[in-house]
């Protein structure tokens, strides 16, 4: 893709925007945002056994009628600074930056636990992906770590290279990680530079596919992995060989402009399991979905509150809003379409 599909493709997108925005309203009877309020605040959300799972800060995780929207129960575990929240073999689990937990949807009560609660449930405890029937932690330590996810047993540590001590290669805790059926993608620091990264969980193979910016979010779709830069460029690598595979994509800059996409609060680019791909720009409030092979934006919509992450079933978007004590959710038929 060149510059001028780029800008034309900026202009389409801003276009787009404007029209989505005048379309969306505040919480009057015309809106297509629907809330749901918790005690805390909700830091992830997954969608498993029929219903829609929301975690807060405080451990507690709510379970929520996807259709009436209403909180059924409420499970408290016990976790603080709950992190991730994943459906792992007919259960939940929840990851958390010192202890993990595990839940049964049917009777809704934690079966187990897992961790120490003082180094982490496993380790560095973050960040953590599951993929292949096991969960993977990529520890500060530059080890790639494989446990079991319901247990969080060690089962392999993976040595990646990756030279912690000095200024050279390292990982940090905050970078985000992704997978595909076979394999994990995330990237490594390099003095200025990040690697975008491929393990591959069957043959135990690390491979750095290219060098990447600054970044906030990773995800794959089909044969390309698109990584979220902080100044809302998105780039596209084949997951194979590394090579790029379109021309770099920027998502429509509000305006008048706000701040630059920070990796502390913006974790969203999201595929979901119907092959559709999303992203959201916390600081403008915006939700987008965009074609998975160009990136190129589909709809914009702009949001009451500023989400930092999503799930997407078939009918709704699901967005945490870890700056507030709500869920907030919109029907997908709801949303405007661009040309």
């Amino acid at each position: 893709m060149g510059k001028t599909s780029l800008v034309l493709g900026c202009v389409l997108g801003c276009a787009l925007l404007m029209v989505t925005v005048a379309g969306c309203g505040d919480d009057s009877e015309h809106s297509i945002e629907h809330h749901i309020t918790f005690d805390g605040l909700a830091s992830g959300v997954v969608e498993a056994a029929g219903s829609i799972w929301s975690l807060d800060g405080s451990g507690d995780v709510a379970r929520i009628d996807p259709v009436t929207r209403k909180i059924q129960a409420t499970i408290e575990t016990e976790i603080r600074y709950g992190i991730a929240l994943r459906a792992v073999e007919n259960s939940i689990v929840v990851v958390g930056t010192y202890r993990g937990a595990v839940i049964d949807p049917e009777t809704e009560t934690v079966t187990s636990t897992f961790g120490d609660g003082n180094s982490g449930g496993t380790g560095a405890s973050r960040p953590v992906e599951f993929v292949g029937g096991a969960a993977f932690e990529l520890a500060g330590t530059g080890d790639l770590i494989e446990f079991d996810q319901l247990t969080a047993t060690v089962t392999s540590v993976a040595d990646l290279g990756v030279d912690t001590r000095g200024d050279k290669r390292r990982v940090k805790p905050t970078y985000p990680i992704t997978a595909d059926d076979t394999s994990l993608f995330f990237s490594i620091h390099n003095g200025g530079d990040h690697l975008l990264s491929r393990y591959d969980v069957s043959t135990r193979a690390f491979t750095i596919l290219h060098s990447v910016g600054d970044h906030v979010a990773i995800a794959v779709a089909g044969p390309t992995v698109w990584v979220l830069d902080t100044d809302r460029l998105l780039h596209g690598y084949d997951k194979v060989t590394g090579e790029p595979v379109t021309g770099v994509f920027e998502l429509p800059r509000p305006d008048p402009p706000v701040a630059s996409l920070d990796s502390a609060d913006q974790r969203a680019l999201v595929v979901a399991a119907d092959g559709t791909m999303w992203a959201i720009d916390q600081p403008s409030q915006i939700l987008y979905q965009l074609d998975p092979s160009t990136a190129q934006v589909l709809s914009a919509t702009h949001l009451k509150y500023r989400p930092n992450g999503l799930v997407v079933t078939d009918s709704a978007i699901w967005l945490t809003d870890t700056f507030d004590n709500r869920l907030t959710v919109i029907e997908r038929s709801d949303l405007v379409p661009g040309s």
